[in-house]
């Protein structure tokens, strides 16, 4: 049978501070990395940066459409004419305002959408005795 040596309380409540602090300086670190993640994560989140940038945005589509647009100027089909560069800005240009008014129309739909919603949420909600307090959050 082995003999153990008498533990030393002073050494254990050492042992147990140096843990703490491991721990809390591990959750620190924890804390400090997830917070850079979600920064970041914002950062390159490309819808969040085209409505805090707007402008930039239309620009870079349409050095894209352009870029796109020129790029496949000699490999068209025999059936189809051959277009001027003043036709095929054009047609980008017609793209991007086309796609801009969709966007507008949507907007302007999902908008109109949630206001009949909560027109008629607010009319159809029966407050019950649980909840006498409660408000949507929309």
């Amino acid at each position: 049978m082995e003999i153990k040596p008498p533990v030393d309380h002073a050494d254990a409540k050492a042992a147990q501070a140096r843990l703490e602090a491991a721990k809390e300086s591990l959750t620190e670190r924890f804390e400090e990395l997830h917070r850079r993640f979600n920064e970041a994560k914002h950062k390159l989140s490309l819808p969040e940066q085209i409505v805090a940038h707007p402008w930039p945005a239309v620009g870079i589509a349409l050095a894209v459409g352009a870029l796109l647009g020129f790029s496949s100027g000699g490999k068209r089909p025999a059936i189809v004419e051959k277009k001027t560069v003043g036709g095929r800005i054009t047609e980008a240009l017609l793209g991007i305002v086309g796609t801009l008014a969709l966007k507008m129309i949507r907007e302007m739909a999902v908008k109109q959408f949630g206001g009949a919603a909560k027109e008629w949420w607010d009319q159809n909600q029966r407050p019950s005795e649980s909840s006498t307090n409660y408000t949507p959050a929309f």
